[in-house]
């Protein structure tokens, strides 16, 4: 075995001598070397001589300074035409070893080296527009064999067509953005305008090319900027003014204005009522803001009633009273806007705005705040917003927020107080409240919340460096994420915000929540607490979750504070470790983590990134998102008692079989039923309410709920809301529709106010519900002798006036259809189609409404029981049984006036044996009971109509048909004139044929 493996070693080495020789001899060209086939010799010692002596040779000719080979080379010996790599082991030494020893060729080269020569080796590699390096070496030595260079390799990519610039938008040349370095030769081309006077003949904008012409635009105008403005000298003049809003149209076109600088106004723009978008106001300055407590300043604009869309402010704003840095006042749109810089001021103070009465979305803020409080006025103060009372969505604040909260301080990362919603917002804050004095409440995100917040977060820390305080009754609420909380609702939000706090007198001290965690759903508190004990009188209360009013660590089953949480405090410079005043806990880093939130807690976890140290919003998923497809059951009951912040659709009729349905808490996106049914629901009494959805904040479209069923037959009076489909609505309902029973008996005493629709319970401010219908029969016992109760065949009540920031209640193109019959104690309004409804019009009832009452007045009417209805129309027969109290009935509405309705019901309302009361407190009408006008306008009732009542204390002058309605034949009414010329109900919404009640025309959005 020996002896074989010698003789393949020679026979190795003769052919390994001869390809060297080959190559050798054509060492100038080496890749064209002349191939031949390998010359054998059967004498295997002659050929190992010969391979010797022609290694000893070669070696004197190789290459000074050659290096010896590191690993076992790669031989490349040439058969033909075939290249084979043969590894050699270390024993095998080219020019060496047992071929010759370790003769010295010159300059360290191994005596004898054949070169055998490896690929290219490459010492620098090319770039795009750089040249690289690269060499050859011998396999054997390692000696340099030569070096080339390598050219750059350019730039490689598609080409992206050009775009031709327009009136609206920029254009470019064609350019190819490079795939391997991002190298584009793209060529950005302004908007072109062809002008005429400095008017586009194309766009007709007013082309602004100087600072003075954007200073003395017109107010009713359209503009856009041609190029980018500087302000060279400081000015102290607004674009319009309150009693004179700029109501046109003002773009920036993706040019800024830099250097403005202005003195004593309340902004760039005093009051929008128009458009302004893409606007950037750079190096700005707004100092020294007039002094008037009933306007607010803001660095952009003063008031928003219009729309301000992809606009920002970077710079520096000053004001000596309430100020945003971006709005001051908004009651309109800010959409896709930020705020940079610095921001002053005294009273309402807001990063981005003072006070938000309308819709704020996908817009931040990082201005720092500094605010300097007053002992007199109410002071309140957000990173991102101050008062909020209206919509907030996707947006975020990072920011110092410096205050010396002097008085009545509500100071909140991203809101002080919250009176609406918000959603899918953060805030990464410091809060240095640095000379605390009287009652202050602080909190990581939101002071006082009165409403919705969802999917919201705030990391960061709370100084509250309280000494002393003149008061020994103040109270203190130092919250990481809400101070002062009386919400509907806060779910699937957490605080990392470390509290250090000195408690004076009395301190409520929360990791989440400084007060009740009542309607906190799926919430977690991260952040370490002290509690500084200051004097001997201080009382204080510090948990890791929340604190109850009554003193005692409350925390819902889905709330939680961290094992690592620690909770210190220090009297005396002592030190004691408090933290097991702590609720249900968990680990920091399960708490944090996908898989655990994702089981059960947080709903749409697709909402959230978990790639980072915390949960963040993943707004790009927010605003793109696809609907999410629900098509069977358990998708279905997966809602149940959570709220949904995203858009779903309804992909196929489902039957619940009569599983129990807790409502949805809120609607924040949009739910659309795709014209499916949702039936077999058996509502539970969740909190205070039983629905399918408890608010709709978001949009409800084309869902059908039927054969639902909402029973009790000993109910504790707190519920007090109750609907087929939504019990609160503050947002949009079309084209929806429920039908189904619910049947209540209602017992013990107190003074709750109970709202019961077969479609809604309660329309709010802003609300709206279109195209919509309620076939829902109601039956009502109630025996509590407190409290009021709204009760309508479609809606309970409705807001009876707007407030100053949100419109009016709106409930257009419906109907209803189920039979009412209510009884019992308390005051009552009672309609077919509304309890107490404002703001109807191009609506109908076909039900029924029995009443019977034992105490209390009572409002009731075939259509409303209270409200002011336009274009409408009831059908059904209205009794009623007073046996104590007062009564206005009226066939179509009880208190209030129709205009342009009729009815076409009966009445009978009677007072029971012994129960004689003066006309003041009892009014029945063939059409309304009561009303402050003596003859309603164009409201009808049909001559035929039947009215019973008794009242033995005056004539019949009070409560007969003559008195607040006009006579109609039922004929006359059912006519096509009558429809058209009379009550003039529009023909674009109603079916009009002679001889038939009009119906609804099919409604497209």
């Amino acid at each position: 075995m020996e002896g074989d493996i010698m003789s393949d070693e020679k026979k190795m080495i003769d052919e390994t001598e001869e390809v060297s020789q080959e190559i050798n001899n054509n060492e100038t060209e080496p890749h064209k070397a002349e191939e031949k086939p390998a010359q054998r010799n059967a004498n295997d010692s002659q050929n190992s001589a010969k391979s010797a002596n022609n290694s000893q040779n070669n070696a004197k000719n190789s290459n000074n300074g050659a290096k010896s080979a590191k690993k076992p080379p790669i031989i490349p010996i040439v058969i033909g035409c075939v290249v084979l790599l043969l590894a050699v082991g270390a024993f095998l030494l080219i020019g060496g070893g047992f071929l010759g020893g370790s003769g010295d060729g010159g300059d360290g080269a191994p005596f004898g080296c054949l070169h055998i020569f490896t690929d290219w080796v490459v010492d620098l590699e090319p770039t795009c527009t750089e040249e690289g390096a690269k060499h050859k070496e011998c396999l054997g030595c390692k000696a340099d064999l030569g070096s080339e260079v390598m050219p750059a390799k350019g730039h490689t990519g598609e080409e992206v067509s050009a775009v031709s610039p327009t009136c609206y938008s920029w254009g470019h040349d064609a350019y190819i953005e490079c795939t391997e370095c991002g190298y584009s030769n793209y060529n950005k081309l302004d908007p072109t305008h062809t002008l005429t006077d400095g008017v586009c003949s194309i766009c007709h904008r007013r082309v602004i090319t100087s600072a003075d012409e954007l200073l003395n635009i017109s107010l009713d105008g359209d503009y856009v900027l041609g190029c980018d403005i500087t302000f060279e000298e400081s000015v102290s003049k607004s674009i319009g003014d309150y009693d004179k809003p700029f109501t046109g149209s003002l773009d920036g076109n993706g040019y800024t204005i830099k250097g403005l600088v202005i003195y004593r106004q309340y902004g760039f723009i005093h009051q929008n009522d128009g458009v302004i978008k893409n606007i950037r106001l750079d190096e700005y300055q707004l100092e020294e803001t007039m002094d008037n407590n009933s306007i607010t300043a803001g660095g952009l604009v003063g008031i928003n009633n219009g729309q301000i869309i992809n606009c920002s402010v970077d710079g520096y704003v000053l004001s000596r009273d309430d100020v945003g840095g971006l709005v001051g006042w908004n009651f309109g749109v800010i959409d896709n806007c930020y705020s940079r810089g610095t921001l002053i001021g005294s009273g309402e103070v807001g990063g981005l705005v003072a006070e938000n009465l309308g819709v704020i979305t996908n817009s931040y803020s990082l201005m720092d705040i500094e605010v300097t409080t007053s002992y007199y006025d109410y002071n309140c103060v957000g990173g991102f917003v101050a008062q909020n009372y209206g919509e907030i969505k996707g947006c975020y604040v990072e920011c110092l927020l410096e205050t010396d909260a002097h008085h009545d301080g509500h100071i909140g990362g991203f809101v002080g107080r919250n009176d609406y919603l918000i959603a899918f917002c953060y805030a990464k804050v410091d809060i240095d409240c640095t000379n605390p004095y009287e009652e202050n409440y602080v909190a990581g995100f939101v002071c006082y919340n009165k409403d919705v917040i969802v999917n919201c977060y705030a990391i960061g820390s709370i100084n509250f460096n309280k000494t002393k305080s003149s008061y020994s009754n103040n109270k203190d609420r130092i919250g990481g994420f809400v101070a002062d909380n009386s919400s509907t609702l806060i779910e699937n939000c957490y605080a990392d915000v470390d509290l250090n706090a000195g408690c004076v007198t009395t301190s409520y001290i929360g990791g989440f929540s400084a007060s009740s965690s009542n309607n906190m759903y799926n919430c977690f508190a991260l952040g370490d607490i002290t509690c500084n004990v200051v004097g001997t009188n201080a009382k204080y209360y510090v948990y890791g979750f929340s604190v109850s009013l009554d003193n005692k660590p409350v925390s819902d089953e889905s709330c939680f504070s961290s094992d690592e949480q620690k909770i210190t405090m220090v009297k005396a410079d002592v030190e004691t470790d408090i933290s097991d005043k702590k609720g249900y806990t968990n680990s920091e880093s399960t708490l944090l983590s996908k898989a655990f939130l994702a089981d059960g807690y947080w709903l749409e976890i697709d909402l959230w990134d978990f790639s980072s140290e915390y949960p963040t919003v993943n707004f790009e998923y927010l605003f793109n998102h696809e609907p999410i497809s629900i098509s069977t059951k358990d998708q279905l009951m997966a809602l149940s008692g959570r709220a949904i912040s995203l858009n779903y659709i309804l992909t196929k009729n489902i039957d619940l079989g009569g599983a129990e349905w807790k409502p949805i808490n809120a609607v924040i996106g949009e739910f659309n039923g795709g014209g499916h049914t949702i039936s077999g629901l058996n509502y539970a009494f969740n909190n205070k309410q039983a629905g399918f959805i408890y608010q709709n904040i978001g949009k409800i479209k084309d869902l059908s709920i039927v054969d639902f069923t909402i029973y009790s037959d000993n109910l504790e009076s707190r519920f007090s809301c109750f609907a087929g489909m939504v019990c609160v609505n503050k947002g949009k309902i079309v084209g929806c529709s429920a039908e189904g029973n619910i049947s209540l008996n209602v017992r013990s005493g107190d003074n709750v106010t109970r709202n019961v629709g077969g479609l809604c319970a309660i329309v709010e401010a802003g609300g709206e519900i279109i195209a919509s219908s309620a076939n829902v029969d109601i039956n009502l016992k109630v025996t509590v002798r407190s409290g009021k109760m709204f009760v309508g065949g479609l809606c309970g009540v409705t807001s009876s006036n707007s407030s100053s920031f949100k419109a009016n209640a709106k409930i257009d193109r419906c109907y209803s259809a189920g039979d009412i019959t209510v009884s019992g104690y308390g005051t009552k309004y009672v309609g077919g189609f509304a309890g107490s409804g404002y703001f109807i019009t191009n609506c109908y009832s076909l039900g029924d409404v029995n009443v019977t009452n034992s105490d209390g007045k009572c409002e009731i009417g075939g259509f409303v029981g209270s409200g002011n209805v336009q274009y409408s129309y009831s059908l059904g027969n209205l009794t009623a049984m007073i046996y104590k109290g007062g009564v206005n009935a009226g066939g179509f509405v009880g208190a209030g006036k129709g205009e342009y309705c009729y009815t076409y019901g009966n009445l009978d309302v009677t007072l029971a044996e012994n129960h004689n009361m003066t006309y003041k407190d009892y009014d029945v009408g063939g059409f309304v009971g009561y009303t402050i006008d003596k003859y309603a306008i164009g409201s009808y009732a049909p001559s035929n109509q039947v009215i019973k009542y008794k009242n033995e204390n005056f004539t019949n002058d009070y409560g007969t048909n003559e008195k607040h309605s006009t006579h109609m034949s039922a004929s006359e009414i059912l006519s096509v004139r009558f429809q058209t010329e009379i009550v003039h109900f529009p023909s674009d919404v109603w079916n009009i044929v002679e001889g038939k009640h009009p119906t609804l025309k099919p409604y497209t959005e």
